[in-house]
């Protein structure tokens, strides 16, 4: 092993694993190595020390910086098999690679269950209680819980409402997190794509530009995490725009229905009133002819006199319709003379009766 690669893990092998600095450090020279030949050397060392672990805390140092950088080279295949290979020697003895463990999850997120995640991201959040990055881990869990849905079903897996809560406890873990450091984007992001999930879109999108301004452009993947952030922020742009068009159209709706009613409501009633005339039309017709040929032997002044009573009492009946169809209002007038023509007409009428 070279001596500056040596120097390094021994740099890390004074920090405690537990907390935010141990992480910090092992992702620097993941992303940013000392030297060239650095990877190639911490993987011969790291395979030479399968076999015998003679030198187990700079192997554990070296594995996790192997890890991470090939997470960060998006090597996700190559990051299962370090993590399967050495399970049963580093998972009971290391707090870190828990951590480690949920992060390779995450990018292989079809082979397990919510439930499987949020459980490991609970449990890395006790174990590492000095790490942020941990407790970050597990507001990032949350939030792909509602982004993705390609998660393996699980028979047992938590209800929504459980789900729900969790959202409410990372962002208070969130704020917690981006307070021990403001600058790091990474945070910054999480906390919007937890504010798309509440709707409050405007926040989040304010959450994202500052993500963007605040990435550190020294870092190897500087251009993927900016991409991912536009990401971020142009889904929840959309999601903005689809829900205001959303209520908007609902809002039509409502009033167009509103309007349907009302108009459904008036073609009743003049249906109702067209009934009744034709009803009342009906009878008058049927009872002057009816009046016509009882009395047509006796008086045809008399027989046009009833004719015409019974043609102010059907007057007086349409006017008294029209009242219980529209109640009190513009229409009063128009039932009012109606009522009172039938009374002359039937006074009329009667007057014809007597002579």
């Amino acid at each position: 092993m070279m001596n500056e690669t040596l120097k390094a893990l021994q740099h890390l092998s004074n920090l405690n694993e537990t907390a935010r600095e141990f992480e910090t450090e092992v992702v620097k020279l993941a992303t940013n190595p000392p030297h060239d030949n650095f990877i190639e050397d911490l993987e011969v060392y790291v395979n030479a020390q399968k076999d015998s672990l003679t030198e187990e805390e700079n192997a554990f140092i070296a594995y996790s910086i192997l890890v991470n950088y090939q997470r960060r080279m998006r090597n996700y295949h190559i990051e299962e098999q370090y993590i399967e290979s050495w399970r049963h020697i580093f998972e009971d003895k290391h707090p870190f690679f828990g951590h480690m463990d949920l992060l390779s999850k995450m990018d292989n997120v079809e082979y397990f269950t919510k439930k499987e995640l949020l459980e490991l991201a609970v449990k890395n959040s006790k174990a590492l209680t000095g790490n942020m990055g941990a407790k970050h881990a597990f507001c990032e869990v949350v939030a792909s819980i509602y982004e993705n849905d390609g998660f393996k079903p699980g028979v047992e897996d938590l209800p929504q409402e459980v789900i729900d809560g969790y959202v409410d406890q990372a962002l208070q873990v969130i704020d917690r997190v981006i307070e021990d450091d403001p600058k790091y984007a990474k945070y910054l992001c999480t906390k919007g794509r937890l504010l798309t999930i509440k709707k409050q879109y405007s926040e989040a999108i304010q959450k994202f530009k500052d993500a963007i301004a605040k990435e550190d452009s020294s870092r190897t993947d500087y251009t993927m995490r900016v991409n991912q952030y536009q990401i971020y922020l142009q889904q929840t742009k959309s999601m903005m725009v689809l829900e205001q068009t959303e209520s908007e159209l609902n809002q039509k709706i409502q009033e167009f229905e509103s309007i349907i009613e009302h108009q459904s409501k008036e073609s009743l009633v003049k249906n109702m009133e067209y009934l009744g005339l034709f009803a009342g039309i009906i009878s008058f017709t049927i009872g002057s002819i009816g009046i016509a040929t009882s009395v047509a032997g006796q008086s045809l002044i008399a027989a046009a006199g009833l004719i015409i009573v019974l043609m102010g009492a059907l007057l007086c009946v349409f006017s008294g319709f029209g009242f219980i169809l529209h109640g009190i209002n513009k229409k009063t007038i128009r039932n009012l003379i109606v009522f009172i023509m039938g009374v002359l007409i039937i006074w009329g009428g009667l007057h014809f009766c007597l002579i």
